[in-house]
């Protein structure tokens, strides 16, 4: 039993980590639609904020295969209401 709360609470920290990631992704790509001036900077920050999503993304989804299943992560600044109707 240990071993499956030690799970869910790794796989509930990949969870937000993925999140954070994501949102990176989000906030950069809006950024350097605009940003033209640094448009190589935006791109190479773009670039970076991906690769940190896919490795994340794969971490969840190791770590849902062993649990069997993604436990519910309010998302940072959820209301209570909104709690468990967000699969990611």
């Amino acid at each position: 039993m240990s071993d499956d709360a030690n799970l869910e609470s790794r796989t509930a920290q990949a969870l937000r980590h993925y999140r954070e990631a994501l949102a990176k992704v989000e906030t950069g790509t809006r950024g350097s639609l605009a940003t033209v001036v640094r448009s190589d900077e935006a791109c190479y920050a773009l670039i970076e904020a991906a690769a940190t999503l896919g490795v994340a993304r794969q971490a969840l989804t190791a770590l849902e295969q062993q649990l069997g299943y993604i436990p519910d992560v309010p998302t940072a600044g959820a209301d209570s209401k909104d709690i468990g109707h967000s699969l990611i």
